[in-house]
């Protein structure tokens, strides 16, 4: 600033500055330390300002698209890259709106930085779900720069090893991009996610009236049907 050498600095405005000339400047010329404070916010202010108008946000390389069936654990391999030097890179699994971010995730650097390009490895092992959920990456730079990444999922909730239907056309999950398919069981399950034991007993043909049934347990199928009712014969179905 100028006529600064021309002021007498009090070694106490210097400090509560700390050094900022700014400050220094018109808190000895005005003799009020507010003044001078007040100086320094505004002009770092400025200065975060600028640097984050040059400030290049990062970039996120995608990998394969995730498929994975429940109990399954998956890695999804990505990369960022951060062009601006000194900026440092967080990422973290962050949901969009109206999901969760599924338990069991976890993401971690996979070597060094090479081409300001850094490797992350985002491990997940699939629970049950029964809420509406996305795994986001967000990678954000000390300076305010932030990068999004939906990763497209293809999620098979069956138990008990039981296949899905196949996704229908054009089912590509919306915003979140995870399509949970519909699990189609065999003869010896039965629910949403094929987790109870179908009672052919009930569900199947059964034995001949009045012959008790029994249902044969999964994952086998099929029905024992005692003896039959007195004055017949047969093996009861």
């Amino acid at each position: 600033p100028e006529f600064s050498d021309e002021l007498v600095v009090d070694p106490a405005v210097e400090a509560q500055c700390g050094g900022n000339a700014e400050c220094i400047f018109d808190a000895t010329a005005t003799g009020n330390i507010n003044v001078g404070m007040e100086t320094m916010t505004i002009t770092n202010e400025l200065e975060i300002q600028r640097t984050q108008t040059a400030n290049q946000d990062p970039t996120i390389t995608p990998g394969t698209p995730i498929t994975i069936v429940l109990g399954q654990t998956v890695q999804y391999v990505f990369s960022v890259r951060e062009v601006d030097a000194g900026d440092t890179v967080t990422v973290a699994l962050e949901p969009i709106e109206n999901t969760v971010v599924p338990s069991n995730t976890d993401i971690v650097v996979d070597g060094s930085i090479v081409d300001n390009v850094q490797v992350f490895v985002l491990t997940w092992t699939a629970a049950a779900i029964d809420v509406n959920v996305s795994l986001q990456i967000v990678a954000r730079d000390s300076n305010g720069g932030v990068a999004r990444l939906t990763v497209p999922v293809t999620f098979c909730p069956c138990n008990n090893s039981q296949p899905c239907d196949p996704v229908e056309p054009g089912n590509d999950g919306g915003e979140s991009r995870f399509v949970r398919q519909t699990c189609n069981c065999g003869e010896a399950y039965t629910g949403e996610v094929c987790g109870d034991d179908r009672d052919e007993c009930v569900a199947g043909t059964g034995c001949f009236m009045g012959v008790e049934c029994t249902d044969v347990p999964a994952p086998d199928t099929g029905i024992i049907c005692r003896a039959c009712p007195e004055g017949t014969t047969g093996d009861g179905a």
